[in-house]
């Protein structure tokens, strides 16, 4: 069975934004992970903890998780064959 590598990058890139999204809003209003942000604004730079970071947070999550999963679903493709 094969795996529809472009569906696999856009469900990852829509958990993985949505994740990194809501990791910066809760340390916004909470105050909680901010160790976690700060290691995400060291990787991926204009994320801070302020509304604007978090969009660019989205937006990191969005692009990086899709091509980790459109990669991962090639090389399961690869392997599958």
């Amino acid at each position: 069975m094969k795996l529809d590598e472009n569906g696999i990058g856009m469900a990852s890139g829509v958990l993985a934004g949505v994740w990194m999204l809501v990791v910066v809003l809760f340390d916004l209003w909470a105050g909680f992970a901010a160790s976690y942000v700060d290691l995400i604004a060291d990787i991926a730079p204009g994320v801070s903890v302020s509304y604007g970071g978090a969009l660019i947070a989205l937006v990191y999550g969005l692009v990086a998780g899709y091509v980790f999963g459109y990669i991962f679903g090639w090389l399961y493709n690869q392997f599958v064959k």
